[in-house]
């Protein structure tokens, strides 16, 4: 594409949707274009605390830099998981866009969103 800058910096994506919404197959596509990953529920399907956890509200002020949360302060496997997925989402630029879809978790969004400050939540 002329005067497109792929060298620019695309920050991760979360795709946020209800269950039984069609978010599957929009996943679907998104994983089909060559410059996008869009990764299938990696916190709600991957992580059975923050199942538990769906509908209890984390907030920005929660947020740790080490541990990300007190709620996981004695699960350090689940915190390895969280700051490997969160650096994982961090390389995503112009070249190849990241992100993930989620169903549920919408009261971890605002600690979500100090986890990952440069999430852009569609």
């Amino acid at each position: 594409m002329a005067g497109t800058d792929w060298a620019a910096e695309r920050p991760p994506f979360l795709l946020l949707a209800h269950h039984r919404s069609g978010s599957n197959f929009l996943n679907d596509l998104l994983q089909a274009h060559p410059r996008l990953e869009c990764l299938n529920e990696p916190l709600s399907m991957h992580t059975a605390l923050l199942q538990a956890h769906d509908l209890q509200p984390w907030s920005r002020a929660e947020f740790d830099p080490q541990r990300l949360h007190p709620a996981l302060a004695l699960d350090d496997e689940l915190v390895a998981y969280l700051q490997s997925l969160r650096s994982y989402l961090g390389l995503s630029s112009a070249a190849r866009v990241i992100g993930f879809k989620e169903t549920g978790l919408f009261g971890q969004l605002d600690w979500l969103q100090a986890c990952l400050p440069r999430l852009k939540v569609i």
